[in-house]
């Protein structure tokens, strides 16, 4: 059984350890044929851990003509002639810096290091003037230079939170990357990668060749797994993850998608993505029970330190986002960055399709993951003090339900920071928050503005040994009328025979003071 790699993003080694490796190679053929009749530039956003540096690990062997480690892939079939070209291989993640200093220090010896592997090359000018005379002198020797460049906003997206630093780092690259215009000639092919889409603008506004492979429909699963391509490279692993799991293999692979598969990346593709990281991981685990993979690897910087500074309180994950194309693929100005745009640049909502009469996509959550790690992550802003987290999670359990009710939810609203537009909360604010702590702890709460109106509680969460139902008010209600009103309406119906216990519950919020004013809550025993 071939081995997982987890680990590695480069292609000789994965190879090399005969390590499994799903085949790509026919898109990464048709790209170089295509460069190499109009001298192109390409661009791919992608979320972070999404492949990005294996295809330029991949890219780079293929123009050094390392034609062994192909062997029975998919270019290995096509008349591609394996000549070797110099390859300028910059990965940007490397020069991130909290200072400008910083910056160019670590800059200037990236640059300097990949160049210095070219004998004759002069390094005693700015990164910029170095890189040109690199192409320039191997124009000269008769060569083309193949320039990959790997995450190519990292040090602009590390900086979001301080603009002026990141202005100036803005510029400094974007000088840099010019140079692959003034010198196209001397260019076979190039490749960019990165995250987001909002700095490339600012950054190639001058690269007038620039081919964007972002929406094409043509490359929407080039990176990332289909789900033919799990189950023919990993059949072996996804029967014996099954078999630990004491699933079946339906109910496994089901699980599997409801998890991981969801991402697209064009209106017009309908077909979706595993995360290949979340893949991976999953597949190479001993747990029992599906868990996250790719949040448990870091929050992207641009998410952590641009959405702080925006409201995301009355943004409902679970129901369908609308931003246009031009949104999505051309935003001008850092600071008008709509929080949407945010989260589909690094990953946290996705194509799920394209409403042609108003020209704009249709946007969602990808998988079971992302919307666990998005909820938890809107807690976070909220609630900034993690042991107060802690506790609710410990006290939720249905023995501790006093301490949930009485201690914990007046402390949780108490030091709930909303936002700038603290003036505006209304009684769905509060639901929202509520229903975000579930979320994050993978339960199903069921808002009432998804149901008939007047027929639900605001919110139902069925937990596995009861089920809470919460109504909300604002209006001066009492909580205990708030509880009372559960009872006339109805709203226990649906539950009576469900089998577990209720908790019903009345919460009455001050609206000047923004506050939890009082609570009120009854048990009702399951009936049979």
């Amino acid at each position: 059984m071939a081995l997982i790699n987890v680990q590695s993003s480069e292609f000789p080694l994965i190879r090399k350890n005969r390590n499994i490796y799903v085949d790509k190679t026919d898109y990464f053929y048709r790209l170089i044929r295509a460069g190499g009749c109009s001298s192109s530039t390409f661009f791919l956003a992608r979320p972070r851990r999404f492949g990005k540096s294996l295809m330029i690990s991949t890219l780079k062997a293929i123009f050094q003509g390392k034609r062994e480690l192909f062997e029975g892939l998919a270019i290995s079939k096509e008349d591609y002639d394996w000549q070797s070209w110099p390859v300028l291989h910059f990965d940007m993640s490397t020069t991130t810096g909290e200072t400008l200093e910083r910056f160019h220090l670590r800059f200037q010896d990236h640059v300097a290091a990949e160049l210095a592997r070219f004998e004759g090359i002069q390094l005693d000018a700015p990164p910029e003037i170095n890189f040109a005379r690199a192409l320039r002198q191997l124009q000269e020797q008769g060569k083309q230079a193949v320039v990959l460049i790997d995450e190519y906003d990292a040090p602009i997206c590390h900086t979001l939170n301080k603009p002026e630093l990141c202005e100036r780092i803005r510029a400094e690259l974007a000088n840099f990357y010019a140079v692959l215009k003034a010198n196209q000639a001397a260019i076979r092919f190039a490749m960019i990668t990165g995250i987001s889409k909002f700095a490339s603008m600012a950054v190639f506004s001058g690269l007038n060749n620039i081919v964007d492979l972002t929406y094409d429909p043509a490359y929407a699963t080039m990176l990332g797994y289909t789900q033919e391509e799990l189950e023919t490279n990993f059949a072996e692993h996804l029967d014996r993850r099954a078999q630990e799991m004491g699933l079946s293999k339906a109910d496994f692979m089901a699980g599997l998608a409801h998890w991981f598969n969801g991402y697209r990346f064009s209106g017009d593709s309908e077909e979706s993505v595993y995360n290949p990281i979340a893949i991976a991981r999953t597949l190479s685990s001993s747990k029992r029970v599906f868990s996250a993979q790719w949040s448990t690897t870091g929050r992207p910087s641009t998410l952590t330190t641009f959405l702080r500074r925006n409201e995301l309180l009355e943004m409902d994950f679970d129901q369908p986002l609308m931003a246009s194309p031009a949104e999505l693929e051309t935003p001008s100005q850092l600071a008008a960055l709509s929080p949407i745009v945010v989260l589909y640049q690094t990953g946290y909502l996705t194509i799920k399709g394209y409403d042609a009469t108003y020209d704009n996509y249709i946007l969602g959550v990808p998988d079971e993951e992302i919307r666990r790690d998005l909820n938890a992550f809107l807690c976070e802003l909220a609630i900034p003090d993690d042991a107060q987290r802690s506790r609710l999670n410990a006290h939720l359990r249905y023995a501790h339900r006093d301490l949930f009710l009485r201690a914990d939810l007046p402390d949780f609203y108490a030091k709930c920071h909303y936002g700038a537009t603290e003036e505006r909360i209304q009684e769905y604010n509060y639901q929202r928050l509520l229903q975000a702590f579930f979320l994050a702890r993978g339960f199903e709460p069921i808002a009432e503005a998804g149901q008939s109106s007047g027929k639900r509680a605001d919110l139902v969460v069925k937990l596995p040994d009861f089920i809470y139902l919460f109504e909300f008010k604002t209006d001066g209600t009492t909580a205990q009328e708030a509880l009372q009103q559960i009872k006339d309406r109805g709203y226990t119906t649906p539950y009576l025979h469900d089998g577990r216990p209720l908790v019903i519950v009345g919460l009455s919020f001050h609206k000047g003071k923004r506050e939890l004013q009082s609570i009120a809550y009854e048990d009702l025993p399951a009936q049979k």
